[in-house]
């Protein structure tokens, strides 16, 4: 029993701050379809979005290391699918009426769940890697580069803001 709350307690703090920190990036940094007009492929672009995203989500892990290590190895390996994921939602947060919060969140807790009930699932998690990415990537490239939306960010994010605080 204690293992199953360290290893839901541990799945939800890293959701919660994953699907806080793509919030917080797809209001300050939106994804712009411009940028693929830049030279960069949609990997690199999700790729770095999800290192991003995972390297701030680890250091959450070390508690749980030093109280059970199968359980946060059991955790860490469900946070690179977790973090593509999100980089991959932050790319149609625009035409979403949840954020990228509310996505993460709702899909992260249900693998926290999945993974409190059945640990060897994190080995499913890795498995969806692949998948994710491709999910990302076909995202990222679907974007019209033409596209218009009302600014949906802070403008804080926006360098051609006049109103930057």
């Amino acid at each position: 029993q204690r293992q199953r709350a360290l290893l839901f307690g541990t799945a939800l703090a890293l959701v919660f701050f994953t699907a806080l920190a793509a919030s917080g990036m797809a209001a300050r940094r939106p994804v712009w379809p411009w940028l693929r007009c830049q030279p960069g492929s949609a990997r690199s672009r999700v790729l770095g979005d999800a290192t991003f995203l995972g390297l701030h989500a680890a250091p959450l892990l070390v508690p749980l290391g030093l109280l059970d290590f199968y359980a946060c190895a059991a955790v860490g390996l469900g946070l690179p699918s977790l973090s593509l994921y999100a980089a991959a939602i932050i790319r149609r947060a625009p035409e979403q009426k949840m954020s990228a919060l509310g996505l993460v969140a709702l899909a992260g807790s249900l693998g926290g769940m999945v993974l409190a009930l059945f640990p060897p699932a994190a080995l499913l998690g890795l498995g969806l890697v692949p998948l994710l990415l491709e999910f990302g990537i076909g995202l990222d490239r679907d974007q019209k580069v033409s596209r218009w939306l009302e600014i949906h960010h802070l403008a804080a994010g926006d360098p051609y803001s006049w109103s930057q605080e």
